[in-house]
């Protein structure tokens, strides 16, 4: 019995710690709350930018959560779609920001887009 207990214990306990970790990754709902707070300190928005940053991304996290849960379209297909929205959400990022916050939003997306290529190439490297 307490074998089961202690079992039971461990499971619940890795469940916990998956959930807190899924949680954290794009697509929860404090996700948009981060991306909000990190911009508007970040960028030093007014109180109207932020109000419309804030807007847009709920708008576009809703957009990209559902394409994440789509599995019927093909992986090409999808990163297309997905390269058309990013660049829709940046023609509404470039109707709220100034030219300098809207050069400092670009430079991190390179940035990221930039980390994720090298971690994909890496991560080929590795396989062969």
């Amino acid at each position: 019995m307490k074998k089961l207990m202690l079992c039971a214990a461990v499971i619940t306990m890795s469940l916990t710690a998956v959930q807190a970790q899924e949680a954290s990754r794009q697509g929860s709902p404090g996700h948009v709350e981060l991306l909000n707070d990190k911009m508007v300190k970040g960028l030093g928005l007014t109180d109207d930018q932020a109000a419309k940053v804030k807007d847009i991304n709920a708008r576009y996290e809703a957009q990209f959560s559902a394409m994440r849960t789509e599995n019927a379209q093909g992986s090409k297909e999808r990163s297309t779609e997905r390269r058309e929205l990013g660049k829709q959400l940046m023609t509404e990022y470039k109707g709220v920001l100034t030219p300098e916050q809207y050069a400092k939003v670009e430079a991190k997306f390179k940035e990221k887009r930039d980390a994720r290529k090298s971690q994909s190439k890496g991560a080929m490297k590795q396989a062969q």
